[in-house]
């Protein structure tokens, strides 16, 4: 079982995070939803990736996880 967890979320703005990553942050999203009472210690990175986001992605970020539960 796992009881630490590092996560690089880069952005909850799908646009941000599917340019970044030619992938799609619904996946990331909803498992950090049903890690969120499994693992005692998560720590989520919200990265500023230059020509990609800025403070006001990182900060909407970090209140959007806020409102999940960390």
């Amino acid at each position: 079982m796992l009881d630490f967890i590092i996560v690089d979320i880069k952005s909850i703005n799908h646009e941000i995070y599917t340019k970044y990553t030619k992938g799609d942050n619904a996946i990331v999203l909803k498992n950090l939803e049903i890690i969120k009472d499994k693992i005692p210690d998560i720590t989520i990175r919200i990265p500023h990736i230059k020509d990609y986001n800025n403070i006001d992605d990182v900060v909407s970020s970090m209140k959007y996880l806020e409102k999940l539960g960390y």
